[in-house]
């Protein structure tokens, strides 16, 4: 009839649970009928360059199965790294020296890296009540490692599904396509 979730603040109960909570979510591993993400990894940086002086750009092959780039921001360069190669591994030295290479500067701010899921192409919900959207449900394109828009598009797969489910027409998950 339902799921039920139990957190420290409590225990909540609904008909259907969407996890949209991205590469390192919990709803993923908590339903345990969903295959571990392989996941791609982008490290990116803040560098305190004048971005009028900049021009946005993509380097393909800088790094294996990846690309690197440099985008100008309101007051900055945003500087990045990407890879989906299996155990890529990206350091803050090699962004380090990439911000040099492009921008002649290797001071870099906020360094953050975050996890890409990559392998969600044939993600099929096994279960008529949760049912994963984006990158919780591993939605990247892993060229490029963008996600936004498998985001949107299987966001919407789940309200269509669960729009079914709720109306007794038929079972929710045969809806999300």
């Amino acid at each position: 009839e339902g799921v039920r979730l139990t957190t420290a603040e409590g225990t909540l109960s609904a008909r259907f649970l969407v996890g949209a909570d991205g590469a390192n979510g919990v709803v993923r591993p908590l339903t345990r009928a969903f295959p571990g993400l392989k996941k791609g990894l982008a490290l990116e940086a803040c560098v305190p360059v004048a971005p009028d002086r900049v021009e946005m750009e993509f380097d393909f092959g800088v790094v294996e199965c990846g690309y690197g780039w440099v985008f100008p921001k309101h007051d900055h360069v945003n500087v990045g790294l990407y890879t989906n190669a299996p155990g890529g591994k990206l350091t803050r030295e090699a962004l380090r020296a990439y911000a040099l290479a492009k921008l002649g500067v290797d001071e870099l701010q906020r360094v953050i890296g975050h996890p890409i899921p990559l392998n969600g192409a044939r993600y099929v919900p096994s279960s008529e009540r949760v049912f994963l959207v984006g990158d919780a449900a591993g939605l990247v394109d892993p060229l490029l490692g963008d996600g936004i828009y498998n985001a949107i598009v299987s966001g919407q797969a789940a309200a269509t599904a669960i729009t079914a489910g709720l109306s007794g027409r038929d079972e929710a998950r045969r809806h999300f396509v």
